[in-house]
């Protein structure tokens, strides 16, 4: 009776084992592509931060390069 109650426990410890082995690897791949999802959105917002700001520069620039134009037209 030993014997079969040796392998009802492994095969109990077995299955116990390998279900704790997928919910963690499931856990972590999670976990994992959560982070990255957050790095994503983070690298999305700056890149769209600096796109507004290079445009907002560039449009005064311009503005201010056409002001300049006009005023030495003025003078002359």
């Amino acid at each position: 009776m030993a014997g079969e109650v040796t392998s009802a426990a492994a095969a109990i410890m077995g299955a116990f084992v390998g279900g704790l082995a997928s919910l963690t690897s499931t856990w972590l791949g999670e976990r994992s592509r959560h982070r990255r999802d957050l790095v994503q959105r983070e690298i999305a917002k700056r890149e769209t931060a600096y796109a507004d700001f290079i445009d907002h520069a560039s449009k005064l620039f311009v503005a201010s390069a056409t002001h300049n134009i006009n005023d030495d037209e003025v003078e002359a």
